[in-house]
């Protein structure tokens, strides 16, 4: 009965932040429409951040309750379930879709370092101060670079926008994010009650579970694409989201004053290496992922849930 109770919040919680993500993303998409901005700007730092907010939401409250485990399983997760189930579907079940030219290969190669190279840290089952450091130095050497390039806040100006609008909008953000905030103290709270029912560690009910409820904005965007049958889809909304990932793990695990283990499967990380590489692959070839890759890179998503779930050193119910 109790396992049934915890799964009841679970789906409560995950409805809450759908509710939740979606008032934040249309919220702030109405904000950006008044500004003068680059499409790279709206798509990878605006966007990418809002979409993000359910991941900074779990993890504050993980670093409140001494959960580290929490975030990083989440975060790392977060950054599969783009590559491997939410762009793979996408362009699967939307027969293909281009990538936004405005990133070059070289940025979409550092780019995807910045996102894989959590999981080589996480290889020896822990992260250290200087592995922390790391993941926020490839951040902010990607963030620096893409302004750089794209001068990005020297073309922001404020345009024709109504401030009795504005002020609307930011206040639905405001009451998204507190909405965002709840939902995710259930879940930090029920991920540690279901990992003890289940005889799972909290990492791996993070990894496999809410990385998937986290991405709940990301995931409605792609159904909003391809109902919408907007093949050509704004890729930078995606890669800004997994890039910060890797910022949020490094900033959250400096925060956090618990020392951080983890307890996956290297064969399933080392499955996510693998497919980051058939990835750029892809994107290099044809500069957009066909509707076949995307089946191969979710054929990797399965493999990857595969040798977490039973080869995975902190998942007990299977042993």
């Amino acid at each position: 009965m109790e396992l049934y109770s915890n799964i009841a919040l679970f789906v409560l919680a995950f409805f809450l932040l759908w509710v939740g993500s979606g008032i934040a993303v249309h919220a702030i998409t109405k904000i950006s429409y008044g500004l003068r901005m680059s499409s790279f700007f709206v798509s990878f730092l605006i966007m990418g951040f809002f979409t993000s907010i359910t991941e900074m939401m779990v993890g504050i409250n993980a670093v409140v309750n001494k959960q580290p485990e929490i975030f990083v399983g989440n975060l790392i997760g977060s950054s599969i379930v783009i590559f491997l189930l939410v762009i793979p579907l996408l362009a699967f079940l939307g027969k293909g879709v281009n990538l936004n030219h405005s990133f070059k290969f070289k940025d979409l190669v550092i780019a995807t370092l910045v996102v894989g190279f959590p999981t080589i840290l996480i290889l020896d089952g822990k992260l250290s101060l200087i592995d922390l450091v790391i993941c926020l130095i490839l951040y902010f050497y990607f963030a620096f670079m893409q302004e750089k390039q794209n001068k990005t806040f020297r073309r922001l100006i404020l345009v024709n926008l109504n401030k009795s609008t504005m002020y609307l909008n930011m206040a639905k953000v405001l009451v998204a994010v507190l909405l965002v905030y709840f939902a995710s103290n259930i879940l930090v709270k029920q991920t540690v009650a279901l990992a003890q029912a289940l005889g799972a560690s909290t990492f791996i009910i993070s990894l496999l579970i809410i990385s998937v409820g986290t991405n709940i904005p990301e995931l409605s965007i792609a159904i909003r694409a391809m109902l919408a049958k907007k093949k050509d889809i704004a890729f930078g909304n995606y890669l800004g989201s997994a890039t910060l990932n890797t910022f949020e793990l490094g900033l959250f695990g400096l925060i956090s004053d618990k020392p951080i283990l983890t307890t996956g499967s290297n064969f399933s990380m080392l499955v996510f290496l693998y497919a980051l590489i058939a990835f750029l692959y892809f994107a290099k070839s044809q500069k957009s992922i066909s509707r076949s890759e995307g089946f191969v890179l979710l054929l990797f998503y399965l493999l990857f849930l595969f040798f977490e779930i039973f080869t995975g050193s902190g998942w007990k119910l299977f042993a």
